[in-house]
């Protein structure tokens, strides 16, 4: 069976979880330990500790970051979200780069564009943040046409078609 715990599976995952009682680093603004987790919606990053008097502050990962590959400056970048990296030069509103529910994205004003996958949320520019503002926005909408003709409907008389929809 795949999901077969092995002796080798099982020191992996006792590895792990000590690993994430470890601090990665402390934090040069506040002195709180800073902890890399993987917990019920994925890995995250922890600034403070679990169950004292303060909050601990959480960032999840971004979705093609692996918690292996996450260094103290790359912590330090993700507790530092959302970033403000400018103001927009027409409408003098602040541009911000964070990650939300359905990935990194840029927003200013009321105005929110993705960030591709090409270019990451730590690292976002505010000449790249002001090209995406400037594209029109991406629409979720299905093209209209039909994908084939059926015929005629003996019943209504009209046209019977194969349409693409948001199930298929």
């Amino acid at each position: 069976p795949p999901d077969e715990l092995t002796p080798e599976k099982a020191l992996e995952l006792l590895d792990r979880a000590e690993q994430a009682e470890r601090p990665l680093c402390l934090c040069p603004q506040t002195g709180k330990p800073v902890y890399v987790k993987t917990g019920r919606y994925g890995p995250y990053v922890q600034r403070g500790e679990s169950g004292g008097g303060e909050k601990p502050e959480y960032v999840s990962l971004p979705k093609k970051m692996r918690p292996e590959e996450v260094t103290p400056e790359i912590a330090q970048k993700l507790l530092a979200l959302p970033r403000t990296l400018g103001t927009h030069p027409q409408s003098g509103e602040p541009v911000v780069a964070q990650l939300g529910r359905f990935g990194p994205y840029v927003q200013c004003g009321s105005e929110t564009r993705s960030i591709p996958d090409d270019i990451s949320v730590l690292d976002i520019t505010l000449e790249q943040a002001l090209e995406l503002l400037a594209q029109p926005k991406g629409t979720r909408r299905r093209s209209i046409e039909a994908l084939r003709e059926l015929g005629t409907s003996p019943v209504t008389g009209q046209a019977v078609k194969l349409m693409a929809g948001r199930y298929g």
